[in-house]
């Protein structure tokens, strides 16, 4: 916001400049001539009247001195006049000056200046400010067609937009590039932007990239939503939507609304929705196995944690706490809740985790211990305890 002040002086110089002459009109004689003349010419008629009255001046004589009194404060007017010529013809630079530095206030503000906020709203002017970030940094990827990340980040951008066709074919960018590590994840983002470019009409094309993605990925949550959809729309397979619908509510968790509405597509196929439940408790005893127990270097910081066994899905319940020695019970609860949606669903299978880190960081160290195990729904339920083992971290990557 820089400009502001900039504008702000260029105001206040042009101002000043313009009162510095103003200031000295008042001062320089000849600059109100007429007022001046018109005033003399008064106080000498005023003196010729005078004279009448007195006697020393006859009647009939007022008329010419009236006249001679007129001629000469003509004469009078140019003693004074070339002041007010010179001063009137030294305005100009000032004026000048005045007018330009004016004109720059108001174009550093029409440059840089929030006006956009005032006369088209917030939300208008920030639309505008995204779209020329976006055109931007489309003319960094033509320089650099090989950033891989900048075609994500172009991608979704594009999508907040609402330029479907133009994230369709950022993705198809990325699905070019060799060096791309997640080629399914990235088929997936660009079968829901065909599918966001036409909500109301799907097609085969958008079926074949979807059950595409769930034979390399069968837990990807986008890929069930989207794969049960196309099922009834093009396949006509309302069992397979169901089992879509159903394994997605079962590998949860999802957000509230998010459940809620694939339940009611459940029922409203006829389909039997999971039973969601939630456990009192789980208590988890975590301790070192035999002969492998560390000498003991002082606290440190354990993580337990119970979620549904799915990569990169995030734990229901989490707890930290501080321990000086192993073995330890830790009584996991819905206070420990990570999501909103903490419900676990029979049937889903669930892995039970600990992690030991000496500095507590929160990611994964080197010199850290882990252990986990995966447990049936009913297990969770019924299993008083659960035990879990820990290993050094380079042992449990290995196994």
């Amino acid at each position: 916001m820089i400009f502001v002040p900039i504008a702000l002086l260029l105001t206040a110089l042009a101002v000043l400049i313009l009162w510095w002459p103003l200031r000295r009109a008042r001062r320089i004689p000849g600059t109100l001539a007429d007022a001046f003349n018109e005033q003399l010419g008064e106080e000498a008629f005023r003196e010729l009247e005078a004279e009448v009255s007195r006697g020393d001046l006859a009647a009939t004589e007022l008329s010419q001195a009236q006249v001679d009194a007129r001629n000469n404060l003509g004469g009078f007017a140019p003693s004074i006049g070339p002041s007010a010529r010179r001063y009137r013809t030294d305005q100009g630079p000032f004026a000048v000056t005045a007018l330009t530095l004016i004109a720059a206030a108001l174009l550093a503000f029409w440059l840089f200046g929030n006006w956009r906020s005032a006369i088209l709203g917030i939300r208008e002017a920030s639309h505008h400010s995204l779209v020329m970030a976006v055109d931007r940094f489309r003319a960094h990827l033509e320089r650099h067609p090989d950033d891989l990340a900048g075609w994500k980040v172009y991608a979704r951008a594009e999508i907040v937009l609402g330029h479907y066709a133009k994230a369709a074919q950022a993705y198809r960018k990325l699905l070019a590039l060799p060096k791309n590590p997640d080629r399914v994840g990235t088929l997936a983002d660009y079968g829901e932007t065909l599918i966001l470019e036409h909500p109301t009409r799907f097609d085969r094309t958008e079926d074949r990239i979807f059950n595409t993605v769930l034979s390399a990925q069968p837990d990807n949550s986008k890929a069930l939503w989207y794969g049960a959809l196309l099922a009834l729309a093009v396949e006509h397979d309302v069992p397979l939507a169901i089992h879509r619908f159903r394994h997605l509510l079962e590998d949860g968790p999802l957000p509230p609304a998010f459940a809620a509405i694939v339940r009611e597509r459940i029922m409203a196929l006829g389909g039997n929705v999971p039973v969601t439940w939630q456990p009192r408790e789980l208590r988890v005893r975590v301790g070192w196995p035999k002969g492998l127990e560390p000498a003991s270097r002082g606290p440190a910081t354990l993580f337990v944690y119970v979620g549904v066994d799915r990569q990169h899905a995030p734990p229901i319940w989490v707890r930290r706490v501080t321990v000086a020695r192993l073995p330890v019970t830790v009584v996991l609860d819905p206070r420990d809740a990570m999501l909103a949606a903490g419900e676990f669903v029979a049937g889903a299978m669930y892995r039970v985790g600990a992690r030991l880190s000496r500095g507590g960081s929160r990611v994964m160290g080197q010199h850290d211990f882990r252990g986990s195990r995966v447990l049936p729904a009913h297990r969770l339920r019924s299993d008083p305890l659960i035990r879990v083992t820990l290993e050094p971290e380079r042992a449990a990557a290995r196994s």
